[in-house]
């Protein structure tokens, strides 16, 4: 297991979710969908992934959707074909995915409130990618958020550039 307690987590999801939520509503509808490409390469793990800031948050709202059941208690994780697109917003309709993005990170946030140390400890069947604790699972979630917040930030500066 990774050292790590419970609190840490849970202090630094705080940290990482503000983060990528701060840089998402950073976003105007205007930019968006700039860097749409209908051709975006596809990924196991790309639900929803074009290239645009849009993209990339709905990709983190599905994961949220995808992983928050292993935090009550749930022994498999999700993966990209259980992911409904009808529970959704529309790909289209930036306000509701960032509304989305914000509603999963604090469904998530709760439910992660909930876990005690030992529950970290606790194995999730991921399918072909192992049987990690689900302590890991939590940090993966993490990095994600810091992850996709970077490109968000890397995004609104190609945006600023696109102005000159």
């Amino acid at each position: 297991m990774l050292v790590q307690t419970v609190e840490f987590l849970k202090y630094r999801h705080e940290r990482a979710s503000q983060y990528f939520l701060g840089e998402a509503a950073k976003i105007d509808s205007q930019n968006a969908y700039r860097f749409a490409h209908a051709n975006w390469p596809g990924h196991h793990w790309g639900i929803g992934q074009n290239g645009s800031a849009a993209s990339i948050v709905y990709h983190v709202a599905a994961w949220r959707r995808l992983t928050l059941p292993v935090l009550h208690g749930d022994t498999k994780m999700m993966g990209t074909t259980d992911f409904n697109p009808d529970l959704a917003p529309l790909m289209d309709d930036w306000s509701a995915i960032l509304e989305w993005a914000k509603s999963e990170t604090r469904s998530w946030s709760e439910a992660l409130k909930t876990l005690s140390q030992g529950d970290l400890e606790r194995r999730i069947d991921w399918g072909t990618d192992g049987t990690p604790e689900l302590g890991s699972v939590v940090w993966s979630i993490i990095e994600h958020d810091i992850q996709h917040a970077s490109q968000l930030e890397y995004l609104q500066q190609m945006y600023l550039r696109d102005l000159d």
